[in-house]
């Protein structure tokens, strides 16, 4: 399993392939990319994708997800994931964000004796409530969709908190195990953070905190870490 923040994903099948051939030299089943930065509801950026993904793996399930609001360009955001191999023949259920925000995608696996496994993948904006950001960042994206439907002081940060607990726990009450891919945006090391709020409702831990070495480095403008695999 592999996740990372790529700040911007190639649909470029030419540009892509050394991310992919990293992938499968490292024989990675299951993969998750957050702030993929495309327009995933462009059918053509949308192709390039799973035809570069195709290429490597010819057994693959991919799952993306993007905001509603619609971008010619480079669209701030998103997630996008497969497995692949034996992994994608297990395939039970792809699908993304409800709410139309572009926070998380997931796929849905059957493991052995029937058990239920969903990985997901989220990203969560870094500005702060209240923060000045541009017109075409993600947090002014989901700030504009949620105002749109009636939220007077719309706060991104804290709706993905109530959003993603409330998937979370239908997807426990379900019997589903969870994996969770996140870009939180914030350390687990401040027990005030709302990852440590979250994880603590819904029972999820941290997978590196189990393994011996320290955590790999995620965040290049400080030592937190505030990726992680849940």
């Amino acid at each position: 399993m592999y996740f990372q923040n790529i700040k911007t994903l190639p649909t470029d099948e030419t540009l892509a392939e050394p991310i992919y051939d990293f992938l499968h030299q490292e024989a990675v089943d299951l993969w998750g990319f957050a702030e993929t930065n495309v327009e995933w509801q462009n059918p053509k950026h949308l192709g390039h994708f799973q035809r570069s993904v195709r290429q490597t793996w010819k057994h693959n399930r991919t799952a993306t997800s993007t905001g509603e609001t619609k971008f010619e360009g480079k669209k701030p955001g998103g997630t996008a994931m497969a497995t692949v191999g034996k992994w994608s023949c297990s395939v039970e259920e792809t699908g993304s964000d409800p709410d139309g925000l572009g926070r998380w995608s997931f796929i849905r696996i059957r493991g052995r004796k029937g058990r239920q496994i969903v990985f997901a993948t989220a990203y969560q904006v870094a500005q702060r409530h209240g923060a000045k950001v541009g017109a075409e960042t993600n947090y002014h994206q989901q700030a504009t969709i949620l105002r749109g439907r009636g939220a007077i002081n719309p706060n991104p940060r804290r709706q993905l908190q109530t959003d993603l607990t409330k998937q979370v726990t239908q997807w426990k009450q379900l019997g589903y195990s969870i994996v969770l891919m996140l870009d939180a945006n914030a350390s687990l090391s401040s027990g005030r953070s709302w990852l440590a709020e979250m994880t603590s409702t819904c029972d999820l831990r941290d997978a590196h905190a189990d393994l011996p070495t320290p955590p790999p480095a995620t965040y290049n403008r400080g030592k937190n870490q505030i990726d992680y695999i849940l």
